[in-house]
């Protein structure tokens, strides 16, 4: 998914589910300040990413996003590395117990 595909299902997500204001809807805005989102908003914010992108939000992993952009940066690498296979195969190489043939790369969301 393309970042602006990410983009515009969070505004759209945010305008109809969360009914914000589409002019407060910036990259730089504050997700509690500036658009109003509180706890409970949060709550139907994980259930909303659930079934739109197919993952769920952990809140350790949310510590420090405090903007729109943020927000969508960490939707963005989470698309990323669930369709990359670089961990798995890592992971294979680990189980099977073989040093890796090369230093694994992985794609730009893994590194």
């Amino acid at each position: 998914m393309s970042r602006q595909e990410i983009e515009e299902k969070v505004r759209n997500f945010l305008i109809e589910d969360l009914e914000i204001d589409e002019e407060r809807i910036q990259d730089d805005a504050l997700l509690k300040e500036d658009m109003g989102i509180d706890s409970l908003d949060f709550v139907d914010i994980v259930v909303i990413v659930e079934k739109n992108f197919g993952f769920k939000i952990k809140p350790e992993e949310m510590q420090g996003v405090t903007t729109l952009r943020q927000f969508c940066d960490y939707i963005e690498s989470k698309e990323g590395k669930k369709h990359c296979r670089h961990n798995w195969i890592q992971n294979l190489t680990i189980k099977i117990g073989k040093e890796p043939l090369a230093e694994p790369r992985g794609c730009r969301n893994c590194l």
